[in-house]
């Protein structure tokens, strides 16, 4: 079906492909419109259906389900705006369940909307829904870019195999060739505007149908400034000194704003330089100084003078090659250090408040004339080693050389390359332990000189000797303690020596640096292997020796008191080779380190518990050895005996008793009548 510039109103309208290449309808500024019951019937996958150019269709209370193409031949840039749904009154009844979609890989984007009543507006009235705008960028693809599928049903019982009715006023879908979105602004550029406080954006003019421009400032959000219907923008109101950052966009008449300019910045300032001094006078010098005097500025704006030298006559306007000899507020400035009997071209410059030079003023000329010696100060030296430092100071910009030997008669010369004021030669390699003789001498480049040699005395120093410090500590392994007496040897590359014991176990020298073998001896102590150190020139080398006592190898001896229970006893006393010990809380006592293959005496004794002499034996190479020693409590037998003797007592008593009572009861019965038996009474004790 082709459609040129015509209108069409369907109804009960049905489309059927005349071949397999499903329905066809092209568009050509024209409008359709398919009234009540319209249905698309395509063969093979689904219906086409084709738009090209300020096309538009109109479908009321239809369903359309197909694909969507565009003509590629004059545009490479395919833009679908947008879809719009409009509803009508009875559309919005409960129950009703909308589905809007606008689905392909293609796009950019997928819009859905679905839900059981439509969006309303501010009064309540139905409608629109609007599909956002969707671009796609390919001039290889030329058809099935988009696909649209409207439904909507009340009851899903019934569907069958095609949807047949939707409850919609109509669906509009629209494309011009007016779309697309404008270009991107290029060349975009941002500067400072004379005078300050203003950043002007300017670009290139856009040759499509741009209508205008939007400028964006960039910061932690991006902020509309303005638009401009040309192609330039003033940011206003900057403060100096700020820096801006900013993109631009187009605008087309529809409304279409393209991407955004690359981001440029600029940093607001007055750029204007003041006016320069128009004269520039020397109005007086003496030797190496110069004064000058300018007339001001007529700029308002002026806050401070620069004045510049430069040896030589130089002309132009300038001042390169020129160094910078002071600053002033005022219009007079006196320059200092200059060379005697040279000539010098001197300037002035102006800066405003924002740092804005003037051009030079004219140039003023001179030439110092020599009046002066130079004078010798602040002379010092250091010597570090066997090299020495030497510095001093002229009032003049001389050259300095140093005269320096180990004899008046027989010195050196050492001289700088350069002129200064400050003056300073190193010199190495001297002799050690040796006395140095030295006086410097300065010249300006006029010839005139001065030398210091301390009065006809000159100055002096001394180096170091070459030597080094040994100091070694000597402890017996067994218990610390410093070993005295040691004999300690130290041989070197030709000489051999001893060193001194300085305090009990420390023994040092003084050596020359370098490798040095020492060994040592000490009475009933094993002689370690000799070892080398490294003596260093001028320090002290620590060492600390430990040395193994002679004899058996030593064992770790420990003593546990205990009772006939097997408890420790806690406070108990043991004596051994003449030391008291005392126990601990379990009953240990720990004697420590004692030689090996010995038999040892111990005497043990405790509060309430009898006094034992006790004699250990310790194997030979032994390394630890735990003996454990029981006490018995004081008298124990001779209680038993005092028991055992009370109840035979008791018992002897008892018997004595017990007769004495039997015969008295005898007697008491003979006196007695018959008829009445005594009672008698008897117990035990």
């Amino acid at each position: 079906h082709t459609i040129d510039s015509s209108e069409i109103n369907g109804e009960n309208l049905l489309l059927r492909p005349s071949s397999y290449s499903g329905v066809s309808l092209l568009m050509e500024n024209s409008t359709l419109h398919l009234i009540n019951s319209t249905l698309f019937e395509g063969i093979g996958s689904s219906e086409t259906f084709y738009l090209s150019r300020s096309s538009r269709a109109h479908f009321y209370n239809t369903t359309f389900s197909g694909y969507g193409y565009i003509d590629s031949s004059t545009l490479t840039t395919y833009h679908l705006i947008g879809l719009k749904v409009l509803f009508s009154d009875d559309v919005a009844a409960p129950g009703v369940e909308y589905l809007l979609s606008l689905d392909n890989s293609t796009f950019r984007a997928t819009a859905l909307f679905s839900g059981t009543s439509p969006p309303t507006d501010e009064n309540g009235t139905a409608g629109p829904w609007w599909i956002p705008h969707i671009t796609y960028d390919d001039s290889s693809l030329t058809e099935h870019l988009f696909t649209i599928t409207v439904n909507a049903t009340v009851d899903r019982s019934w569907q069958e195999e095609r949807s047949v009715n939707t409850s919609f006023d109509h669906i509009e879908v629209f494309r011009t060739s007016d779309i697309r979105a404008p270009a991107i602004p290029s060349g975009v550029e941002a500067h400072p505007v004379e005078g300050g406080d203003e950043i002007l954006i300017t670009w290139k003019d856009n040759e499509d149908d741009t209508d205008l421009y939007r400028v964006y400032l960039v910061g932690n959000t991006l902020q509309l400034l303005g638009e401009s219907t040309s192609a330039s923008f003033r940011d206003v109101g900057v403060e100096n000194g700020t820096s801006r950052t900013y993109r631009v966009s187009a605008v087309d008449e529809e409304g279409i704003e393209s991407d955004l300019s690359p981001p440029v910045t600029a940093i607001a300032r007055d750029y204007v330089p003041p006016e320069r001094p128009s004269s520039l006078w020397v109005v007086g010098y003496g030797g190496i100084n110069a004064t000058l005097l300018w007339s001001e500025s007529s700029s308002e704006d002026v806050v401070i003078y620069r004045i510049f030298v430069a040896m030589g006559r130089r002309g132009g306007g300038g001042i390169e090659g020129f160094l910078l000899a002071g600053e002033t507020t005022d219009n007079t400035f006196e320059v200092f250090d200059l060379l005697p009997e040279t000539e010098y071209t001197l300037t002035v410059l102006a800066y405003d408040e924002a740092s804005n030079p003037s051009l030079p003023a004219p140039m003023a000329y001179i030439t110092t004339p020599d009046i002066t010696w130079p004078v010798v100060s602040n002379l010092t030296w250091k010597v570090d080693l066997y090299q020495v430092t030497v510095e001093w100071d002229t009032d003049q910009v001389t050259q300095g050389t140093l005269h320096l030997g180990t004899s008046t008669e027989n010195m050196q010369e050492y001289s700088e390359e350069e002129y200064s004021l400050h003056h300073t030669i190193f010199v190495d390699r001297l002799a050690h332990n040796a006395t140095y003789y030295f006086w410097v001498y300065s010249e300006e480049p006029s010839g005139n000189s001065v030398a210091d040699d301390n009065g006809g005395n000159f100055y002096t120093f001394k180096t170091p000797p070459f030597e080094g410090y040994l100091r070694i500590e000597i402890l017996s392994s067994r218990d610390g303690t410093f070993i005295t007496g040691a004999a300690v040897r130290a041989s070197g590359r030709s000489a051999q020596m001893g060193l001194a014991e300085i305090s009990p176990g420390v023994y040092s020298g003084t050596l020359e640096p370098g490798p040095w073998t020492i060994s040592v001896n000490a009475d009933g102590f094993v002689s370690p292997s000799p070892f080398d150190v490294e003596v260093k020139i001028l320090k002290w080398t620590n060492l600390t020796l430990n040395m193994t006592p002679a004899g058996p190898p030593l064992c770790n001896l420990s003593i546990r008191i205990v009772d006939k229970d097997g408890r420790g006893i806690e406070g108990a006393s043991l004596t051994f080779e003449g030391m008291e010990y005392t126990s601990n809380e379990d009953g240990w006592v720990h004697l420590g380190y004692v030689p090996s293959n010995a038999t040892y005496t111990l005497t043990v004794e405790g509060e309430g518990y009898n006094k034992r002499s006790v004699k250990v034996e310790i194997p030979y190479g032994e390394e630890e050895v735990e003996e454990k020693i029981t006490l018995k409590k004081e008298g124990g037998g001779s209680l038993l005996w005092l028991a055992v003797l009370l109840i035979a007592l008791v018992g002897a008593l008892g018997a004595v008793f017990y007769m004495r009572s039997r015969g008295k009861g005898e007697a008491k019965a003979k006196d007695r009548p018959p008829e009445e038996e005594p009672e008698v009474k008897s117990g035990k004790v």
